[in-house]
């Protein structure tokens, strides 16, 4: 699964507090999509129905679909503040 460039992270001319700063927020943002992935795992709402079932746990397509739908559930929770 492609993954966004760390790119500015690595930037020579990125400052070293900026460098910090987006690798703690990076760190912070992959760990929630994580909780919030599992948690849609273990009690699928209907809208996750177009991802299809959920896959074993332990496997790469459980990943990928709880990816997927923490990424979704993020996209909806923006649209709604927006």
């Amino acid at each position: 699964m492609a993954r966004p460039s760390r790119d500015v992270e690595r930037d020579q001319h990125t400052p070293v507090a900026w460098r910090t700063h987006l690798s703690e927020r990076r760190q912070i943002l992959a760990d929630r999509i994580g909780q919030t992935g599992r948690e849609l795992a273990a009690d699928p709402p209907a809208w996750t129905r177009p991802l299809g079932p959920v896959p074993e746990q332990g496997t790469e397509l459980r990943e990928t679909w709880e990816h997927t739908a923490a990424l979704a559930d993020a996209s909806s929770m923006r649209a709604v503040v927006s």
